[in-house]
């Protein structure tokens, strides 16, 4: 081979080592593509608006409630009051927890506080009622007899089961009645009321 053809390979070869060097350069030198970091949906934080709830608002006294705690914190320590009844919850990673608490044995309407410890606006409520229940001691066959149920939560529905009596119930913004017209005398009628998780039963006279 001549000296100029060795010259001309030499040349050719440094010329593709050399564009395959730019080539490599460029992609070492290209930037990383970054993945989006997205917070769990439900964490809400590092603030959301925190929300308290429960599967029922109407209850007896000292029945136990569980409630359900969400969109607060992940990690904070968070206290539920329940008028003079105090218990605490963790939210977890979620922002969400589950406390249970013993009702009062007082009947009247309870507003349920949760707030967080490290965070004091940070503050959900809900109403929770323990209502009484009037019933009569003696009823008159053919004619009204009446039970009052107090305040519960509107809407709520009340059950009066009174055998051998046609029985009609009725809410008064937030305030129940129940007529039970009995057909026949009865020394011994038994009665249950219900609503929501209260229970409430007993036994009149009906001449």
């Amino acid at each position: 081979m001549t000296e100029q053809r060795l010259a001309r390979v030499r040349r050719v070869c440094l010329s593709t080592v050399a564009g395959m060097g730019v080539a490599l350069s460029s992609v070492v030198a290209a930037p990383a593509v970054q993945a989006a970091v997205t917070p769990p949906a439900a964490a809400c934080y590092p603030l959301c608006t925190p929300t308290l709830s429960t599967t029922t608002k109407v209850v007896g006294t000292g029945s136990k409630v569980t409630f359900i705690l969400n969109q607060y914190r992940p990690g904070d320590e968070v206290k539920i009051v329940a008028g003079t009844t105090v218990a605490t919850a963790v939210i977890d990673a979620n922002g969400q927890a589950k406390a249970t608490v013993v009702m009062p044995k007082k009947v009247g309407v309870y507003t349920v506080s949760a707030t967080s410890q490290s965070l004091p606006g940070s503050t959900a409520k809900v109403n929770v009622y323990i209502p009484a229940v009037k019933a009569p001691a003696k009823c008159v066959k053919k004619k009204a007899c009446v039970f009052s149920f107090g305040v519960a939560e509107p809407k709520t529905k009340v059950t009066l089961l009174a055998k051998g009596a046609k029985v009609v119930c009725k809410e008064v913004t937030g305030k129940y009645t129940c007529t039970a017209t009995y057909a026949a005398a009865n020394a011994k009628a038994a009665w249950t009321l219900t609503a929501g998780a209260f229970k409430a039963i007993g036994t009149l006279k009906v001449s």
